[in-house]
Protein backbone atom coordinates (compact mmCIF):
# COMPACT_ATOMS: atom_id res chain seq x y z
CA UNK A 1 0.00 0.00 0.00
CA UNK A 2 1.67 3.52 -1.13
CA UNK A 3 0.68 6.92 0.13
CA UNK A 4 2.15 9.84 -1.98
CA UNK A 5 2.49 13.21 0.11
CA UNK A 6 2.77 16.40 -2.14
CA UNK A 7 3.90 19.27 -0.01
CA UNK A 8 4.95 22.88 -0.30
CA UNK A 9 7.94 22.17 1.16
CA UNK A 10 9.13 19.05 3.07
CA UNK A 11 11.63 19.61 5.75
CA UNK A 12 13.90 16.00 5.44
CA UNK A 13 15.22 16.47 9.16
CA UNK A 14 18.07 17.53 7.48
CA UNK A 15 17.51 20.22 4.82
CA UNK A 16 14.53 21.96 2.76
CA UNK A 17 12.88 20.66 -0.34
CA UNK A 18 10.28 22.65 -2.32
CA UNK A 19 7.60 21.30 -3.68
CA UNK A 20 8.78 17.63 -1.67
CA UNK A 21 7.34 14.85 -2.37
CA UNK A 22 7.07 11.84 0.52
CA UNK A 23 6.29 8.39 -1.27
CA UNK A 24 5.17 6.07 1.90
CA UNK A 25 5.26 1.87 1.30
CA UNK A 26 3.14 0.21 4.44
CA UNK A 27 4.68 1.89 7.70
CA UNK A 28 8.36 3.01 6.02
CA UNK A 29 9.53 5.78 4.00
CA UNK A 30 10.32 4.43 0.59
CA UNK A 31 11.01 8.09 -1.38
CA UNK A 32 12.19 11.77 -0.83
CA UNK A 33 12.50 14.45 -3.15
CA UNK A 34 11.12 16.48 -5.71
CA UNK A 35 7.65 15.01 -8.24
CA UNK A 36 10.93 14.81 -10.59
CA UNK A 37 12.90 12.65 -8.52
CA UNK A 38 10.04 10.27 -6.78
CA UNK A 39 7.92 7.90 -8.90
CA UNK A 40 4.83 7.36 -7.44
CA UNK A 41 3.13 4.44 -8.65
CA UNK A 42 -0.12 3.39 -9.60
CA UNK A 43 -2.95 3.42 -7.54
CA UNK A 44 -1.10 5.33 -4.68
CA UNK A 45 -3.22 7.39 -2.04
CA UNK A 46 -2.43 10.82 -2.94
CA UNK A 47 -2.35 13.23 -0.03
CA UNK A 48 -2.47 17.19 -1.38
CA UNK A 49 -0.50 19.13 1.39
CA UNK A 50 0.94 21.32 -1.49
CA UNK A 51 -0.11 24.63 0.65
CA UNK A 52 1.67 22.52 3.59
CA UNK A 53 4.96 21.71 5.14
CA UNK A 54 5.94 18.42 5.60
CA UNK A 55 8.43 17.59 9.04
CA UNK A 56 9.77 14.18 10.46
CA UNK A 57 7.93 13.47 13.91
CA UNK A 58 8.67 15.46 16.39
CA UNK A 59 11.09 13.81 19.46
CA UNK A 60 10.60 15.13 22.70
CA UNK A 61 14.10 14.24 24.24
CA UNK A 62 13.06 14.59 27.96
CA UNK A 63 9.87 14.12 29.57
CA UNK A 64 7.41 12.10 32.19
CA UNK A 65 4.31 10.99 31.36
CA UNK A 66 2.70 11.33 34.57
CA UNK A 67 4.18 14.40 34.89
CA UNK A 68 1.60 17.16 34.41
CA UNK A 69 3.49 20.73 34.52
CA UNK A 70 0.71 22.36 32.95
CA UNK A 71 -1.53 21.85 36.05
CA UNK A 72 -1.03 24.09 39.09
CA UNK A 73 0.76 22.28 41.92
CA UNK A 74 1.82 19.57 40.12
CA UNK A 75 4.39 18.58 42.05
CA UNK A 76 1.62 17.37 44.97
CA UNK A 77 -0.54 15.91 41.91
CA UNK A 78 2.38 13.25 41.73
CA UNK A 79 1.25 11.89 44.98
CA UNK A 80 -2.05 10.38 43.19
CA UNK A 81 -2.53 7.37 43.05
CA UNK A 82 -0.77 5.36 40.71
CA UNK A 83 -3.98 4.37 38.74
CA UNK A 84 -4.63 8.26 38.77
CA UNK A 85 -1.28 9.09 37.45
CA UNK A 86 -1.76 5.77 34.86
CA UNK A 87 -4.77 7.94 33.46
CA UNK A 88 -2.89 11.18 33.46
CA UNK A 89 -0.57 9.52 31.41
CA UNK A 90 -2.60 8.15 28.80
CA UNK A 91 -4.10 11.71 28.35
CA UNK A 92 -0.98 13.68 28.46
CA UNK A 93 0.35 11.18 25.08
CA UNK A 94 -2.42 12.77 23.22
CA UNK A 95 -2.04 16.06 23.64
CA UNK A 96 1.55 15.33 22.56
CA UNK A 97 0.60 13.57 19.68
CA UNK A 98 -1.81 16.50 18.75
CA UNK A 99 1.47 18.75 19.23
CA UNK A 100 3.45 16.55 16.30
CA UNK A 101 5.33 14.49 18.77
CA UNK A 102 5.44 11.30 17.67
CA UNK A 103 8.71 9.96 19.61
CA UNK A 104 9.05 10.38 23.30
CA UNK A 105 11.69 9.53 25.68
CA UNK A 106 10.30 9.24 29.38
CA UNK A 107 13.12 9.71 31.83
CA UNK A 108 11.62 7.95 35.24
CA UNK A 109 8.07 6.72 36.20
CA UNK A 110 6.93 5.37 39.78
CA UNK A 111 6.33 2.16 40.09
CA UNK A 112 6.98 1.34 36.36
CA UNK A 113 4.12 3.00 34.97
CA UNK A 114 6.07 3.93 31.65
CA UNK A 115 5.75 0.00 31.27
CA UNK A 116 2.31 -0.25 31.19
CA UNK A 117 1.69 2.85 29.27
CA UNK A 118 4.29 1.59 26.38
CA UNK A 119 2.74 -1.77 26.36
CA UNK A 120 -0.39 -0.30 26.22
CA UNK A 121 0.22 2.06 22.98
CA UNK A 122 2.34 -0.80 21.37
CA UNK A 123 -0.81 -3.02 21.68
CA UNK A 124 -3.11 -0.08 20.18
CA UNK A 125 -4.98 -0.09 23.22
CA UNK A 126 -4.89 3.54 23.31
CA UNK A 127 -2.98 5.94 20.80
CA UNK A 128 0.22 7.46 21.45
CA UNK A 129 4.11 8.33 20.17
CA UNK A 130 6.83 5.70 20.41
CA UNK A 131 8.13 5.25 23.90
CA UNK A 132 11.31 5.35 24.89
CA UNK A 133 11.38 4.15 28.75
CA UNK A 134 13.65 4.13 31.43
CA UNK A 135 11.65 2.63 34.45
CA UNK A 136 12.11 3.95 37.46
CA UNK A 137 14.71 7.05 37.80
CA UNK A 138 17.94 5.89 40.07
CA UNK A 139 18.47 8.84 42.85
CA UNK A 140 20.31 8.72 46.35
CA UNK A 141 18.72 8.23 49.44
CA UNK A 142 17.37 12.49 50.05
CA UNK A 143 18.37 13.41 46.42
CA UNK A 144 16.14 14.91 44.06
CA UNK A 145 13.50 12.93 42.20
CA UNK A 146 9.82 12.49 42.42
CA UNK A 147 9.75 9.95 40.12
CA UNK A 148 12.98 8.23 41.05
CA UNK A 149 14.02 5.74 44.11
CA UNK A 150 16.49 5.80 46.62
CA UNK A 151 19.14 3.32 45.86
CA UNK A 152 22.85 3.59 47.99
CA UNK A 153 26.35 2.26 46.76
CA UNK A 154 27.80 0.38 44.21
CA UNK A 155 25.80 -2.77 44.91
CA UNK A 156 22.33 -1.46 44.67
CA UNK A 157 22.72 0.92 41.95
CA UNK A 158 24.34 -1.82 39.87
CA UNK A 159 21.37 -3.80 40.99
CA UNK A 160 18.62 -1.33 40.29
CA UNK A 161 20.20 0.04 36.67
CA UNK A 162 20.05 -4.12 36.05
CA UNK A 163 16.46 -4.58 37.66
CA UNK A 164 15.41 -1.88 34.94
CA UNK A 165 17.16 -2.82 31.78
CA UNK A 166 16.40 -6.90 32.01
CA UNK A 167 13.45 -6.67 34.08
CA UNK A 168 11.66 -3.59 33.37
CA UNK A 169 12.88 -3.67 29.55
CA UNK A 170 14.10 0.02 30.12
CA UNK A 171 15.52 1.76 26.41
CA UNK A 172 17.86 3.92 28.33
CA UNK A 173 19.11 4.61 32.09
CA UNK A 174 18.03 7.81 34.19
CA UNK A 175 20.65 9.14 36.98
CA UNK A 176 19.45 12.14 39.42
CA UNK A 177 23.22 13.10 39.73
CA UNK A 178 22.16 16.91 41.64
CA UNK A 179 19.61 18.06 43.58
CA UNK A 180 18.44 17.03 47.01
CA UNK A 181 14.81 17.68 48.83
CA UNK A 182 15.78 20.76 50.51
CA UNK A 183 17.26 21.98 47.04
CA UNK A 184 17.96 25.91 47.10
CA UNK A 185 18.42 25.54 50.74
CA UNK A 186 21.44 26.47 52.91
CA UNK A 187 22.46 27.32 55.72
CA UNK A 188 25.10 29.22 57.00
CA UNK A 189 27.12 28.46 60.19
CA UNK A 190 24.31 29.87 63.18
CA UNK A 191 22.72 32.19 60.50
CA UNK A 192 19.43 32.07 58.24
CA UNK A 193 19.03 30.43 54.96
CA UNK A 194 20.71 31.68 51.78
CA UNK A 195 20.04 30.80 48.07
CA UNK A 196 23.01 29.96 45.96
CA UNK A 197 23.44 29.08 41.75
CA UNK A 198 26.02 26.45 41.84
CA UNK A 199 26.07 24.67 45.22
CA UNK A 200 25.06 21.56 43.34
CA UNK A 201 26.73 18.71 44.83
CA UNK A 202 26.82 15.58 43.40
CA UNK A 203 24.12 13.56 45.73
CA UNK A 204 26.18 10.40 44.07
CA UNK A 205 29.76 9.80 44.41
CA UNK A 206 31.94 8.91 41.57
CA UNK A 207 31.94 5.12 42.05
CA UNK A 208 28.20 4.76 42.29
CA UNK A 209 27.94 7.02 38.60
CA UNK A 210 30.98 4.89 36.96
CA UNK A 211 28.90 1.42 38.29
CA UNK A 212 25.89 2.59 36.57
CA UNK A 213 27.28 3.54 33.22
CA UNK A 214 29.35 0.30 32.63
CA UNK A 215 26.29 -1.71 34.01
CA UNK A 216 24.03 -0.05 31.44
CA UNK A 217 26.73 0.52 28.48
CA UNK A 218 27.64 -3.51 29.40
CA UNK A 219 24.10 -4.07 27.43
CA UNK A 220 24.03 -1.23 24.98
CA UNK A 221 21.99 0.79 27.08
CA UNK A 222 23.00 5.01 27.51
CA UNK A 223 22.43 6.84 30.73
CA UNK A 224 20.77 10.30 30.74
CA UNK A 225 21.66 12.53 34.38
CA UNK A 226 19.48 15.33 35.82
CA UNK A 227 22.10 17.31 36.06
CA UNK A 228 22.42 21.35 37.07
CA UNK A 229 26.23 21.78 36.74
CA UNK A 230 29.33 21.78 39.22
CA UNK A 231 30.84 18.75 40.68
CA UNK A 232 28.18 16.11 39.82
CA UNK A 233 28.50 17.26 36.46
CA UNK A 234 32.31 16.79 35.97
CA UNK A 235 32.53 13.57 37.77
CA UNK A 236 29.55 12.36 35.47
CA UNK A 237 30.68 13.63 32.02
CA UNK A 238 33.87 11.98 33.18
CA UNK A 239 32.52 8.55 33.97
CA UNK A 240 30.73 8.36 30.80
CA UNK A 241 27.32 9.89 31.22
CA UNK A 242 25.87 9.81 27.77
CA UNK A 243 23.58 13.17 27.91
CA UNK A 244 23.02 15.32 30.39
CA UNK A 245 19.85 16.94 31.54
CA UNK A 246 18.80 20.72 32.51
CA UNK A 247 22.79 21.68 32.65
CA UNK A 248 21.21 24.64 33.62
CA UNK A 249 24.46 26.15 35.64
CA UNK A 250 27.07 24.64 33.60
CA UNK A 251 30.15 26.69 33.51
CA UNK A 252 32.01 27.62 30.82
CA UNK A 253 34.96 24.68 31.50
CA UNK A 254 31.84 22.47 32.10
CA UNK A 255 30.67 23.08 28.91
CA UNK A 256 34.25 22.80 27.05
CA UNK A 257 34.36 19.32 29.38
CA UNK A 258 30.81 18.34 27.96
CA UNK A 259 32.43 18.92 24.08
CA UNK A 260 35.64 17.22 24.89
CA UNK A 261 33.80 13.68 26.28
CA UNK A 262 31.39 14.28 23.28
CA UNK A 263 28.43 14.49 26.14
CA UNK A 264 25.01 15.64 24.46
CA UNK A 265 23.03 18.08 26.39
CA UNK A 266 19.27 18.06 26.16
CA UNK A 267 17.88 21.51 26.97
CA UNK A 268 14.24 22.03 28.51
CA UNK A 269 13.62 25.29 28.41
CA UNK A 270 10.19 25.84 29.63
CA UNK A 271 10.74 24.38 32.91
CA UNK A 272 13.32 27.29 33.72
CA UNK A 273 12.30 30.42 31.63
CA UNK A 274 8.94 30.15 31.76
CA UNK A 275 6.95 32.17 34.15
CA UNK A 276 4.03 29.73 34.43
CA UNK A 277 5.72 26.78 35.23
CA UNK A 278 7.42 28.52 37.86
CA UNK A 279 3.49 29.19 39.28
CA UNK A 280 2.72 25.82 38.61
CA UNK A 281 5.45 24.15 40.57
CA UNK A 282 4.40 24.94 44.26
CA UNK A 283 7.56 24.97 45.47
CA UNK A 284 8.47 28.80 46.71
CA UNK A 285 11.49 28.09 47.72
CA UNK A 286 12.48 26.48 44.65
CA UNK A 287 11.11 28.81 42.45
CA UNK A 288 12.88 31.85 43.93
CA UNK A 289 15.84 29.85 43.07
CA UNK A 290 15.03 29.73 39.09
CA UNK A 291 13.78 33.23 39.34
CA UNK A 292 16.57 34.72 41.00
CA UNK A 293 19.58 32.90 38.21
CA UNK A 294 17.06 32.95 34.97
CA UNK A 295 19.38 35.22 32.97
CA UNK A 296 22.37 33.11 34.06
CA UNK A 297 20.43 29.87 33.28
CA UNK A 298 19.87 31.62 29.57
CA UNK A 299 23.17 32.55 28.87
CA UNK A 300 24.68 29.11 29.50
CA UNK A 301 22.06 28.03 26.92
CA UNK A 302 22.66 30.56 24.65
CA UNK A 303 26.71 29.45 25.23
CA UNK A 304 25.75 25.83 24.33
CA UNK A 305 23.69 26.44 21.44
CA UNK A 306 26.09 28.36 19.84
CA UNK A 307 28.90 26.13 20.62
CA UNK A 308 30.25 22.73 19.19
CA UNK A 309 28.15 21.12 21.84
CA UNK A 310 25.41 18.43 20.75
CA UNK A 311 22.17 18.84 21.67
CA UNK A 312 18.59 18.40 21.89
CA UNK A 313 14.98 19.47 23.52
CA UNK A 314 12.90 18.34 25.75
CA UNK A 315 9.90 19.49 27.71
CA UNK A 316 10.19 17.65 30.86
CA UNK A 317 6.60 17.20 31.46
CA UNK A 318 5.33 20.40 29.61
CA UNK A 319 2.86 17.97 27.50
CA UNK A 320 1.92 19.85 24.35
CA UNK A 321 4.90 22.74 24.28
CA UNK A 322 7.42 21.12 22.06
CA UNK A 323 7.06 24.10 20.34
CA UNK A 324 7.99 26.47 23.29
CA UNK A 325 11.59 24.51 23.00
CA UNK A 326 12.30 25.49 19.76
CA UNK A 327 10.58 29.06 19.62
CA UNK A 328 13.43 29.06 22.29
CA UNK A 329 15.97 27.65 20.82
CA UNK A 330 15.49 30.48 17.91
CA UNK A 331 14.98 33.77 20.46
CA UNK A 332 18.56 32.52 21.54
CA UNK A 333 19.56 33.07 18.06
CA UNK A 334 19.64 29.71 16.57
CA UNK A 335 18.10 29.57 12.93
CA UNK A 336 14.72 27.69 12.36
CA UNK A 337 15.65 24.60 10.39
CA UNK A 338 18.73 24.15 12.99
CA UNK A 339 15.76 24.48 15.94
CA UNK A 340 13.84 21.55 14.38
CA UNK A 341 16.54 19.31 13.97
CA UNK A 342 17.29 19.73 17.41
CA UNK A 343 13.57 18.05 17.53
CA UNK A 344 14.16 15.36 14.71
CA UNK A 345 17.35 14.27 13.31
CA UNK A 346 19.64 15.69 16.30
CA UNK A 347 17.07 14.11 18.93
CA UNK A 348 17.20 10.71 17.21
CA UNK A 349 21.25 10.87 17.44
CA UNK A 350 20.76 11.71 21.05
CA UNK A 351 18.25 9.18 21.78
CA UNK A 352 20.05 6.28 19.67
CA UNK A 353 17.32 6.21 17.44
CA UNK A 354 18.48 7.88 14.38
CA UNK A 355 18.73 4.50 12.06
CA UNK A 356 14.95 4.31 12.83
CA UNK A 357 13.11 7.78 13.38
CA UNK A 358 14.22 11.39 12.77
CA UNK A 359 14.58 11.61 9.67
CA UNK A 360 12.59 11.49 6.13
CA UNK A 361 14.47 8.82 4.24
CA UNK A 362 14.33 5.29 2.94
CA UNK A 363 13.99 2.88 5.04
CA UNK A 364 12.94 4.75 8.29
CA UNK A 365 9.88 4.35 10.11
CA UNK A 366 6.82 6.76 8.40
CA UNK A 367 6.56 9.18 10.87
CA UNK A 368 5.16 12.55 10.10
CA UNK A 369 3.89 16.07 10.89
CA UNK A 370 1.85 17.99 7.93
CA UNK A 371 2.55 21.93 9.44
CA UNK A 372 -0.16 24.25 8.09
CA UNK A 373 2.42 27.00 7.80
CA UNK A 374 6.34 27.17 7.48
CA UNK A 375 8.31 26.36 10.45
CA UNK A 376 11.29 26.54 8.35
CA UNK A 377 10.54 30.28 7.82
CA UNK A 378 8.53 31.31 11.06
CA UNK A 379 9.44 28.40 13.61
CA UNK A 380 5.89 28.93 15.64
CA UNK A 381 4.19 28.00 12.74
CA UNK A 382 5.01 24.20 14.13
CA UNK A 383 2.04 25.23 16.88
CA UNK A 384 -0.35 25.05 13.67
CA UNK A 385 -0.25 21.11 13.55
CA UNK A 386 -3.00 19.64 10.90
CA UNK A 387 -2.54 15.90 11.03
CA UNK A 388 -0.11 13.46 12.54
CA UNK A 389 1.22 10.47 10.79
CA UNK A 390 2.59 7.23 12.87
CA UNK A 391 3.94 4.09 10.41
CA UNK A 392 2.25 5.34 7.55
CA UNK A 393 -1.41 6.23 9.77
CA UNK A 394 -3.23 8.70 10.98
CA UNK A 395 -2.23 9.44 14.61
CA UNK A 396 -3.99 12.56 14.92
CA UNK A 397 -5.77 14.88 12.59
CA UNK A 398 -7.23 18.36 13.30
CA UNK A 399 -11.28 18.40 13.41
CA UNK A 400 -11.70 21.48 11.53
CA UNK A 401 -9.37 20.44 8.62
CA UNK A 402 -9.08 17.33 6.61
CA UNK A 403 -6.77 16.53 3.64
CA UNK A 404 -8.31 15.83 0.27
CA UNK A 405 -7.11 12.44 -1.12
CA UNK A 406 -7.55 11.17 -4.28
CA UNK A 407 -6.79 7.87 -5.81
CA UNK A 408 -4.78 7.91 -9.06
Amino acid sequence: MYKAFFAKKVFTGREVIPKGVVLIENDRIAGVGTAEEVAVPDGAEIVDCQDRVITPGLIDSHTHLTLSAQIPNYAKAMQDSNNVLLLRGANNMQTDLASGVTTMRILGEKAFIDVSLKEATEKGIFPGPRLLISGKGIRSSFGHGIMASPYDGVDEVTKAVRINIHDAGADQIKLFITGSQGEFKNFTFSAGRIVERNGMHSLFTRAEIQAAVDTAHSVGKKVAAHCYGGTGLRQGVEAGIDTIEHGIYMDDEELELMIKHGTWLTLTSYAYLNDQRFINRGTPELTKGFFQHRDYIREAYRKAVHSSLQYGVGTDGQHGEIAFELETLVELGVKPVIALRAATSQAAKLCGVDDKVGALQPGMLADLAVVNGDPTERISDIRRIQAVYKGGQVAYEAAADRHAVELV
